[in-house]
Protein backbone atom coordinates (compact mmCIF):
# COMPACT_ATOMS: atom_id res chain seq x y z
CA UNK A 1 0.00 0.00 0.00
CA UNK A 2 3.10 2.14 0.17
CA UNK A 3 2.87 2.63 -3.92
CA UNK A 4 -1.15 3.12 -3.39
CA UNK A 5 -2.51 6.80 -3.98
CA UNK A 6 -5.09 7.15 -1.13
CA UNK A 7 -5.78 10.76 -1.41
CA UNK A 8 -9.11 9.87 -2.34
CA UNK A 9 -9.65 7.60 0.40
CA UNK A 10 -8.14 9.01 3.14
CA UNK A 11 -9.65 7.63 5.89
CA UNK A 12 -10.80 4.75 5.15
CA UNK A 13 -6.83 4.67 4.25
CA UNK A 14 -6.52 5.81 8.41
CA UNK A 15 -8.70 2.85 9.43
CA UNK A 16 -7.29 -0.04 7.73
CA UNK A 17 -3.82 1.43 8.98
CA UNK A 18 -5.37 1.52 12.48
CA UNK A 19 -6.80 -1.62 11.95
CA UNK A 20 -2.70 -3.22 10.91
CA UNK A 21 -1.12 -1.65 13.88
CA UNK A 22 -3.68 -2.94 16.13
CA UNK A 23 -3.49 -6.15 14.65
CA UNK A 24 0.56 -6.41 14.16
CA UNK A 25 0.92 -4.70 17.76
CA UNK A 26 -1.20 -7.23 19.30
CA UNK A 27 0.50 -10.05 17.86
CA UNK A 28 3.96 -8.74 18.68
CA UNK A 29 2.39 -8.65 22.48
CA UNK A 30 1.28 -12.01 22.47
CA UNK A 31 4.46 -13.41 20.41
CA UNK A 32 7.36 -11.50 22.63
CA UNK A 33 5.56 -13.02 25.76
CA UNK A 34 5.31 -16.24 25.25
CA UNK A 35 9.34 -15.45 23.74
CA UNK A 36 10.46 -14.45 27.30
CA UNK A 37 7.92 -17.63 28.83
CA UNK A 38 10.17 -19.62 26.95
CA UNK A 39 13.39 -17.92 27.95
CA UNK A 40 12.82 -18.46 31.27
CA UNK A 41 13.69 -21.67 31.89
CA UNK A 42 17.20 -21.04 30.20
CA UNK A 43 20.13 -19.25 31.60
CA UNK A 44 19.60 -15.73 32.51
CA UNK A 45 21.82 -14.36 29.56
CA UNK A 46 18.91 -15.79 27.19
CA UNK A 47 16.45 -13.37 28.86
CA UNK A 48 19.15 -10.46 28.14
CA UNK A 49 19.50 -11.91 24.73
CA UNK A 50 16.34 -11.02 24.05
CA UNK A 51 16.62 -7.51 25.30
CA UNK A 52 19.61 -7.14 23.18
CA UNK A 53 17.92 -7.90 20.22
CA UNK A 54 15.32 -5.15 20.63
CA UNK A 55 18.28 -2.66 21.34
CA UNK A 56 20.53 -3.99 17.93
CA UNK A 57 17.51 -3.67 15.96
CA UNK A 58 16.68 0.04 17.02
CA UNK A 59 20.58 0.66 16.16
CA UNK A 60 19.81 -0.89 12.69
CA UNK A 61 16.81 0.71 11.78
CA UNK A 62 18.48 4.30 13.45
CA UNK A 63 21.34 3.40 10.41
CA UNK A 64 18.96 2.61 7.57
CA UNK A 65 16.64 6.00 8.36
CA UNK A 66 20.27 8.24 8.33
CA UNK A 67 21.35 5.89 5.07
CA UNK A 68 17.80 6.68 3.40
CA UNK A 69 18.60 10.31 4.52
CA UNK A 70 21.89 10.65 3.29
CA UNK A 71 21.01 8.51 -0.44
CA UNK A 72 16.98 9.52 -1.02
CA UNK A 73 15.08 11.92 -0.36
CA UNK A 74 11.97 9.71 -1.18
CA UNK A 75 10.35 8.76 1.91
CA UNK A 76 8.05 6.15 -0.06
CA UNK A 77 11.18 4.19 -1.27
CA UNK A 78 12.22 4.43 2.14
CA UNK A 79 8.84 3.05 3.84
CA UNK A 80 9.51 0.16 1.33
CA UNK A 81 12.87 -0.94 2.01
CA UNK A 82 12.32 -0.58 5.87
CA UNK A 83 8.68 -2.71 5.96
CA UNK A 84 10.52 -5.34 3.60
CA UNK A 85 13.47 -5.84 6.16
CA UNK A 86 10.69 -6.34 8.73
CA UNK A 87 9.40 -9.09 6.71
CA UNK A 88 12.32 -10.56 6.29
CA UNK A 89 13.13 -10.48 9.86
CA UNK A 90 9.46 -11.77 10.61
CA UNK A 91 9.81 -14.58 8.37
CA UNK A 92 13.29 -16.03 9.77
CA UNK A 93 12.02 -15.43 13.02
CA UNK A 94 8.94 -17.35 12.49
CA UNK A 95 11.07 -20.41 10.60
CA UNK A 96 13.87 -20.49 13.06
CA UNK A 97 11.17 -20.53 16.28
CA UNK A 98 9.95 -24.20 14.62
CA UNK A 99 13.45 -25.30 14.17
CA UNK A 100 14.35 -25.06 17.88
CA UNK A 101 12.99 -28.66 18.85
CA UNK A 102 15.81 -30.00 16.68
CA UNK A 103 18.45 -28.12 18.76
CA UNK A 104 19.75 -31.00 22.07
CA UNK A 105 20.13 -27.67 24.09
CA UNK A 106 16.68 -26.77 23.55
CA UNK A 107 15.25 -29.30 24.72
CA UNK A 108 16.99 -30.31 27.09
CA UNK A 109 15.85 -27.21 28.97
CA UNK A 110 12.26 -27.35 27.96
CA UNK A 111 12.19 -31.48 28.93
CA UNK A 112 13.35 -30.05 32.37
CA UNK A 113 11.11 -27.22 33.06
CA UNK A 114 8.27 -29.99 32.03
CA UNK A 115 9.53 -32.30 34.81
CA UNK A 116 9.54 -29.49 37.28
CA UNK A 117 6.20 -28.78 36.17
CA UNK A 118 4.83 -32.26 36.68
CA UNK A 119 6.43 -32.64 40.05
CA UNK A 120 4.62 -29.60 41.70
CA UNK A 121 0.99 -29.55 39.75
CA UNK A 122 -1.63 -31.70 42.11
CA UNK A 123 -3.72 -33.24 39.59
CA UNK A 124 -6.34 -33.22 41.93
CA UNK A 125 -6.92 -29.63 41.58
CA UNK A 126 -8.39 -27.89 39.13
CA UNK A 127 -6.68 -26.33 35.77
CA UNK A 128 -8.12 -22.76 36.71
CA UNK A 129 -7.31 -23.39 40.59
CA UNK A 130 -3.95 -24.01 39.87
CA UNK A 131 -3.42 -21.14 37.54
CA UNK A 132 -4.65 -18.70 40.06
CA UNK A 133 -2.87 -19.76 42.89
CA UNK A 134 0.49 -20.04 40.71
CA UNK A 135 -0.57 -16.75 39.50
CA UNK A 136 -0.67 -15.32 42.52
CA UNK A 137 2.05 -17.21 44.01
CA UNK A 138 4.65 -15.64 41.33
CA UNK A 139 3.14 -11.99 41.83
CA UNK A 140 3.87 -12.09 45.44
CA UNK A 141 7.64 -13.32 45.25
CA UNK A 142 8.73 -11.53 42.27
CA UNK A 143 6.70 -8.05 42.55
CA UNK A 144 9.34 -6.39 43.05
CA UNK A 145 11.07 -7.20 39.84
CA UNK A 146 7.79 -6.61 38.06
CA UNK A 147 7.90 -3.38 39.62
CA UNK A 148 11.51 -2.67 38.20
CA UNK A 149 10.30 -3.66 34.82
CA UNK A 150 8.02 -1.69 34.76
CA UNK A 151 9.94 1.63 36.23
CA UNK A 152 12.93 1.06 34.02
CA UNK A 153 10.37 0.97 30.46
CA UNK A 154 8.25 3.81 32.18
CA UNK A 155 11.15 6.56 32.55
CA UNK A 156 12.73 4.96 29.33
CA UNK A 157 9.71 5.79 26.72
CA UNK A 158 8.87 8.76 28.97
CA UNK A 159 11.83 10.56 27.41
CA UNK A 160 12.57 8.51 24.67
CA UNK A 161 12.29 9.27 21.70
CA UNK A 162 9.77 12.27 22.60
CA UNK A 163 11.40 14.30 24.94
CA UNK A 164 15.02 13.92 23.59
CA UNK A 165 13.69 14.14 19.46
CA UNK A 166 12.38 17.20 20.50
CA UNK A 167 15.49 18.64 22.43
CA UNK A 168 16.80 21.37 20.04
CA UNK A 169 20.86 22.61 19.81
CA UNK A 170 20.23 26.02 22.22
CA UNK A 171 22.11 29.10 21.11
CA UNK A 172 21.24 32.47 21.61
CA UNK A 173 18.73 34.52 18.70
CA UNK A 174 20.70 35.75 15.49
CA UNK A 175 23.75 32.82 16.27
CA UNK A 176 24.51 29.98 13.44
CA UNK A 177 24.14 26.59 14.38
CA UNK A 178 27.78 25.37 14.50
CA UNK A 179 27.46 21.96 16.26
CA UNK A 180 29.39 19.09 14.33
CA UNK A 181 26.27 16.83 13.46
CA UNK A 182 24.55 18.73 10.87
CA UNK A 183 21.10 20.13 11.44
CA UNK A 184 18.85 17.59 9.72
CA UNK A 185 20.86 14.85 11.53
CA UNK A 186 20.53 16.14 14.58
CA UNK A 187 17.71 14.28 16.38
CA UNK A 188 18.64 10.95 14.19
CA UNK A 189 21.97 11.08 15.87
CA UNK A 190 21.80 12.55 19.02
CA UNK A 191 18.44 11.01 20.04
CA UNK A 192 17.94 7.54 18.31
CA UNK A 193 21.58 6.18 17.46
CA UNK A 194 22.53 7.47 20.62
CA UNK A 195 20.00 5.73 22.56
CA UNK A 196 19.98 2.22 20.80
CA UNK A 197 23.78 2.33 21.00
CA UNK A 198 24.31 2.80 24.53
CA UNK A 199 21.67 0.38 25.68
CA UNK A 200 22.86 -2.06 23.82
CA UNK A 201 26.01 -1.53 25.51
CA UNK A 202 24.13 -1.53 28.68
CA UNK A 203 22.43 -4.31 28.16
CA UNK A 204 25.85 -6.40 27.05
CA UNK A 205 27.02 -5.49 30.27
CA UNK A 206 24.33 -6.82 32.43
CA UNK A 207 25.70 -10.33 30.98
CA UNK A 208 28.99 -10.10 32.60
CA UNK A 209 28.08 -7.89 35.82
CA UNK A 210 24.82 -8.15 37.73
CA UNK A 211 24.80 -5.33 40.19
CA UNK A 212 22.76 -4.28 42.53
CA UNK A 213 21.09 -7.48 43.24
CA UNK A 214 16.98 -8.60 43.23
CA UNK A 215 16.83 -7.06 46.38
CA UNK A 216 18.23 -3.27 46.13
CA UNK A 217 18.11 -2.72 42.22
CA UNK A 218 14.68 -0.92 43.22
CA UNK A 219 16.69 2.13 44.44
CA UNK A 220 18.78 2.78 41.48
CA UNK A 221 15.81 2.30 38.93
CA UNK A 222 13.69 4.98 41.70
CA UNK A 223 16.61 7.22 41.56
CA UNK A 224 16.11 7.12 37.58
CA UNK A 225 13.06 8.97 37.67
CA UNK A 226 15.06 12.40 38.30
CA UNK A 227 16.03 11.97 34.60
CA UNK A 228 12.70 13.13 33.49
CA UNK A 229 13.02 16.70 35.04
CA UNK A 230 16.62 16.75 33.80
CA UNK A 231 15.79 16.45 30.33
CA UNK A 232 12.97 18.67 30.35
CA UNK A 233 14.59 21.75 31.43
CA UNK A 234 17.41 21.17 28.13
CA UNK A 235 16.11 23.08 25.64
CA UNK A 236 12.73 21.25 24.70
CA UNK A 237 10.03 22.48 22.73
CA UNK A 238 12.21 25.63 22.46
CA UNK A 239 8.95 27.40 20.43
CA UNK A 240 6.17 26.73 22.89
CA UNK A 241 7.60 25.72 26.37
CA UNK A 242 6.66 28.15 29.02
CA UNK A 243 9.73 27.52 31.10
CA UNK A 244 12.90 28.64 31.26
CA UNK A 245 15.63 26.08 29.89
CA UNK A 246 18.13 25.54 32.37
CA UNK A 247 20.18 22.74 30.93
CA UNK A 248 21.95 24.78 27.74
CA UNK A 249 24.87 22.91 27.22
CA UNK A 250 24.24 20.26 24.28
CA UNK A 251 26.88 18.19 25.93
CA UNK A 252 25.10 18.02 29.24
CA UNK A 253 22.29 16.61 27.06
CA UNK A 254 24.29 14.05 25.44
CA UNK A 255 25.77 13.15 28.76
CA UNK A 256 22.01 12.73 29.81
CA UNK A 257 21.13 10.83 27.10
CA UNK A 258 24.12 8.28 27.37
CA UNK A 259 23.59 7.79 30.98
CA UNK A 260 19.49 7.12 30.68
CA UNK A 261 19.92 5.18 27.54
CA UNK A 262 23.15 3.23 29.70
CA UNK A 263 20.80 2.49 32.46
CA UNK A 264 17.85 1.90 30.43
CA UNK A 265 19.63 -1.44 28.89
CA UNK A 266 21.55 -2.21 32.26
CA UNK A 267 18.39 -1.73 34.86
CA UNK A 268 15.96 -3.89 32.07
CA UNK A 269 18.19 -6.38 31.84
CA UNK A 270 18.99 -7.33 35.34
CA UNK A 271 14.96 -6.65 35.79
CA UNK A 272 14.11 -9.26 33.16
CA UNK A 273 16.84 -11.59 34.03
CA UNK A 274 16.05 -11.56 38.05
CA UNK A 275 12.16 -12.25 37.39
CA UNK A 276 12.42 -15.91 36.78
CA UNK A 277 15.10 -16.52 39.57
CA UNK A 278 13.43 -14.91 42.61
CA UNK A 279 10.29 -17.63 42.39
CA UNK A 280 10.28 -20.90 42.89
CA UNK A 281 11.88 -22.85 40.24
CA UNK A 282 8.27 -24.22 38.76
CA UNK A 283 6.83 -20.47 38.22
CA UNK A 284 9.91 -19.30 36.29
CA UNK A 285 7.84 -19.60 33.15
CA UNK A 286 5.28 -18.02 34.28
CA UNK A 287 7.60 -14.88 35.72
CA UNK A 288 8.81 -14.18 32.23
CA UNK A 289 5.47 -13.43 31.13
CA UNK A 290 4.59 -11.62 33.81
CA UNK A 291 7.75 -9.41 33.48
CA UNK A 292 7.18 -9.41 30.16
CA UNK A 293 3.18 -7.99 30.44
CA UNK A 294 5.25 -5.07 33.16
CA UNK A 295 7.51 -4.03 30.25
CA UNK A 296 4.86 -3.38 27.75
CA UNK A 297 2.78 -1.87 30.64
CA UNK A 298 5.33 0.23 31.13
CA UNK A 299 5.92 1.59 27.82
CA UNK A 300 2.10 1.95 27.13
CA UNK A 301 2.45 4.09 30.28
CA UNK A 302 5.83 5.77 29.47
CA UNK A 303 4.41 7.08 26.12
CA UNK A 304 1.23 8.66 27.88
CA UNK A 305 3.18 10.64 30.53
CA UNK A 306 4.33 12.00 27.46
CA UNK A 307 1.27 13.64 27.30
CA UNK A 308 1.69 15.64 30.39
CA UNK A 309 5.32 15.97 30.00
CA UNK A 310 4.22 18.51 26.71
CA UNK A 311 1.61 20.13 28.43
CA UNK A 312 3.72 20.75 32.01
CA UNK A 313 5.85 22.11 29.82
CA UNK A 314 4.04 24.17 27.52
CA UNK A 315 1.20 25.99 29.96
CA UNK A 316 2.45 25.14 33.47
CA UNK A 317 4.50 28.46 34.38
CA UNK A 318 6.64 28.15 37.47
Amino acid sequence: MIFIDSSAWVFGFFVITMISVAILNGANGVYQNSIYGVVADFPPSFTNAIILGNNLCGTFVTLISIFTMLVSKDPQWAAFFYFSVALLVIAACFVSFFMLGRFEFYVHFTEKARRKDTEHEQEEQEEEVISFQRYTEVLKQGWMQMFNVFCVFFVTLTIFPTIMADVKLYRPQGEKYDFFVPENFFAAVTCFLLFNVFATIGSTIANFVQWPNPQTLWIPVVARFALIPAFMFCNYRPLTRSWPVYIESEWIFISLGVVMSVTSGYFSSLGMMYAPRVVDPKNSRIAGMMAAFFLILGICCGILNTFFVSYFIDHLRH
